[in-house]
């Protein structure tokens, strides 16, 4: 048992760190994965370099770190409502089917 222990742990060290080694930079040192946003931005640059956008944003982040930390915050938050709301609605259907079996 200890021997799957040691190899369990070697397998999550390895898929955190294997990313991380491999992923590849584009030309300039640019990072090859971009946000959806860029590559749209990117994209209408270049049909319409004339385009003035409709409305701009309340607040900018100061940094992409606190762009990325912001996300991370809204993902979890989205993640742990969703989670809690499964976990009472199963929970309740689960206390029905007692309190079915009781009767």
């Amino acid at each position: 048992m200890r021997r799957q222990n040691w190899l369990l742990a070697a397998a999550v060290i390895a898929l955190a760190v294997l990313p991380l080694l491999t992923v590849a930079t584009g030309p300039g040192g640019a990072a090859v994965f971009g946000g959806s946003d860029d590559h749209a931005g990117q994209l209408v640059a270049a049909i319409r370099p004339d385009y003035q956008r409709w409305i701009k944003p309340l607040w900018q982040p100061p940094s992409a770190e606190v762009e990325s930390l912001l996300f991370a915050v809204q993902a979890a938050l989205g993640t742990g409502t969703l989670a809690y709301c499964l976990g009472y609605w199963r929970g309740r259907r689960r206390a029905q089917a007692d309190h079915a079996a009781r009767d």
